[in-house]
């Protein structure tokens, strides 16, 4: 095992003494001489062998030494020119040593720094609390982050970012604390003008959002009345022209005219829906009615809706239920308006004697797939990636254009969305077809009755329910009641909210049917009033058809709520539905 310095140090000496002994014992003792003499010659030979050792390893020693006094001044470069300020105290925060960053942003000499009290620069009233951070970065595993506000020399005053971390001996025992120290003032500062001006933001986004809200109350009664005005006309044309359809005496073309009739007031109705949706839709006032729902039957009656479009025009349907998995948690009535808009487009973009397919499948588990393929016109690439945008429709020329207002695919991207699903379109380019699919989540299946639109021998059942029916357009009031008389049910009329409480207050009647505007007030306001002296149950009627006024209706007392135009058959429905 090689010896250190000191051992060899310390054997040189015992050799030493071991020569003295022997050259004593020469002196002494003439007859031993000649070992005596022996001894000595070994002792120098091992005591020269001990020199030449010591004093390699004393030009080792050296050469490290020199070395080391190559790293400090190497270690004290890099320090010095450091950026950032380091300072090294002792546990007591008293500094040790310090780099030129330091002196610098604190406005001193870095002589004038060691042997100095790290406190001496903390702004007047913190220094207390610099004692007790010592004593954390002391007790600290590791480095952690500090904010302080420290005073310069020369009086100036900043924020400072620190990171300070123990130092420890050999045995563990805190010896010291080396310290990194940032000016944090700009950053800060720019912090504070951030949430200024964020506060600011929030300020004027609030003050807007109150701009808005008074600004849509006109806005939005303007779109309610025009509502109400393009949808009352049409009940009675819609409701003529569905009952005179079921006639049997009618020749073919009268039945014909009357088909075209009642279609075009539908699509009529329809655009006056996608206007009114695209501004829910704008405000996040669109409503669900969610229940579990048979995505077939929701796909057939949509089809029936368009079926005479697809036979005027000799179009080839093919419909191919194909799910094994096809119950959704929808509501009806805008699913249906999904698929209405893919199919009507499909048929109105496809020429004479075209093939559709209406097609379902499960593409996996827990989803639901309507494919409707048509071989129309077909949609260019570039087309294909703003179809789903609100009044975006691809160039055509005016004797190209098939009418339509660029919104049905919009409000059926929102529809599916909002139901948790997806719609896409694809197609090779123009002349070749389109492909639409929606794509929904299924739920378990259900049993769910489909509800029958009342047979002629219900008539029955309706005869002596007396219903007050208040409506303030004439010929919808007319026709309706005559319509409904002649199914069975007694029916007096009203057109507005004291004509409607004169009669309910002098005669008896089952059920309210009410427009909700009326001359004189609301339909709410009649329902009110009534349901104070009678339990009477009611269906409320509305050319608005904004979730509010549905809202609205149900805490009045009304049990169902219908938009115009008004479907006769759908109303008995309801009326059966509400009278239990």
């Amino acid at each position: 095992m090689k010896k250190s310095f000191d051992e060899k140090l310390a054997l040189m000496h015992a050799r030493l003494a071991s020569m003295h002994a022997a050259a004593d014992k020469v002196a002494s003792s003439p007859g031993d001489r000649s070992r005596a003499i022996e001894e000595l010659e070994e002792a120098l030979a091992e005591l020269q062998v001990a020199e030449e050792e010591l004093r390699q390893q004393n030009e080792e020693l050296i050469a490290g030494r020199t070395d080391l006094e190559s790293e400090r001044y190497r270690y004290r470069d890099l320090f010095d020119s450091a950026p950032d300020a380091y300072l090294v105290t002792d546990a007591a925060g008293i500094d040790r040593e310090a780099n030129r960053a330091a002196a610098e942003l604190l406005g001193v000499d870095t002589n004038f720094l060691v042997g100095k009290p790290l406190v001496i620069f903390i702004d007047d009233g913190l220094r207390n609390s610099l004692h007790k951070e010592i004593k954390e970065i002391i007790k600290a595993p590791g480095p952690s982050q500090h904010a302080l506000r420290m005073r310069a020399r020369k009086g100036r005053v900043f924020d400072a970012a620190v990171t300070a971390a123990p130092m420890r001996d050999v045995s563990g025992r805190a010896s010291g604390i080396r310290w990194i120290v940032r000016d944090d003032t700009e950053r800060r500062k720019s912090e504070e003008e951030i949430k200024r001006l964020n506060a600011e933001l929030q300020k004027r986004i609030s003050d807007q959002s109150s701009q808005l809200q008074t600004a849509r109350g006109p806005r939005d009664y303007f779109l309610a009345m025009v509502s109400h005005e393009l949808r009352t006309p049409l009940t009675p044309v819609l409701a003529a022209a569905s009952e005179l359809e079921k006639r049997t005496d009618l020749p073919t073309d009268v039945h014909n005219d009357l088909s075209l009739i009642r279609r075009n007031a539908t699509l009529e109705a329809r655009l006056i829906d996608d206007l009114l949706d695209l501004t829910r839709f704008a405000w996040g006032k669109l409503r669900l009615e969610l229940r579990t729902l048979d995505v077939h039957a929701v796909l057939a009656d949509a089809f029936s809706n368009c079926e005479a479009e697809a036979r005027d025009k000799q179009q080839h349907v093919n419909i191919e239920m194909g799910a094994e998995e096809h119950f959704v948690n929808g509501d009806p009535m805008r699913l249906q308006q999904v698929f209405w808009n893919i199919i009507r487009n499909a048929i109105k973009f496809t020429p004479e004697g075209g093939n559709i397919t209406i097609r379902t499948s499960n593409p996996r588990d827990g989803a639901v797939r309507v494919e409707v393929i048509d071989t129309g016109i077909g949609i260019t690439s570039e087309a294909l990636s703003r179809i789903f945008m609100a009044f975006e429709q691809e160039e055509r020329s005016l004797k190209e254009r098939s009418g339509g207002l660029g919104l049905g695919l919009s409000i059926s991207k929102a529809l599916v969305e909002g139901h948790g699903g997806m719609i896409s379109a694809r197609s090779e380019g123009k002349g070749r077809g389109t492909t639409f699919s929606v794509e929904l989540p299924t739920v378990p299946a259900e049993t769910i009755p489909a509800p029958a639109a009342p047979a002629a021998g219900d008539e029955q059942v309706a005869r002596g329910r007396r219903i007050l029916l208040v409506e303030d357009h004439p010929d919808t009031a007319r026709l309706m009641a005559r319509l409904l008389s002649q199914h069975g049910y007694s029916v007096r009329t009203a057109g507005t909210v004291a004509a409607a409480l004169h009669l309910a207050g002098s005669e008896e009647f089952d059920l309210v049917i009410s427009d909700i505007g009326l001359p004189d007030g609301s339909g709410l306001d009649v329902m009110n009033e009534v349901r104070k002296t009678k339990p009477i149950r009611g269906i409320a009627l509305t050319g608005f058809g904004a979730e509010t006024d549905v809202e609205r209706s149900k805490q009045a007392g009304f049990a169902a709520h219908v938009t115009k135009p008004i479907d006769l058959n759908q109303l008995r429905m309801e009326i059966e539905r509400v009278m239990g």
